[in-house]
């Protein structure tokens, strides 16, 4: 599946996913915290979650940063959910956004 869903300068994400998680950073430069260790990545670098390890990312450049998000197993159909609530003329609520990461067992970091 392909969604491309703006990630802004400062813009911060997380959960404690029910499957592992590796981001490949394509454009700028990402702060990722798995656990209590914090880690930058630039262009080319690498970072996996292991599944059920609580973290955050946050667009740590003052550009668009552009991530490839591979989980496994896939999770297309949360995927295909959050491409519908950033895709609508308003952008989602946090309580959205906290409701459809709950249906596929996932928990705000």
């Amino acid at each position: 599946m392909r969604a491309r869903n703006q990630f802004r300068a400062g813009q911060q994400f997380g959960a404690g996913a029910n499957c592992s998680e590796g981001y490949f950073v394509l454009d700028g430069r990402v702060s990722v915290t798995v656990d209590d260790s914090e880690l930058t990545v630039g262009p080319d670098g690498f970072v996996l979650v292991p599944r059920g390890t609580a973290h955050t990312f946050v667009n740590a450049s003052q550009h668009e940063a552009r991530l490839l998000v591979i989980h496994a197993p896939a999770m297309d159909a949360y995927f295909a959910g959050l491409h519908e609530l950033w895709n609508r003329g308003e952008a989602p609520t946090p309580d959205e956004e906290r409701e459809l990461m709950a249906r596929f067992g996932m928990e705000p970091a």
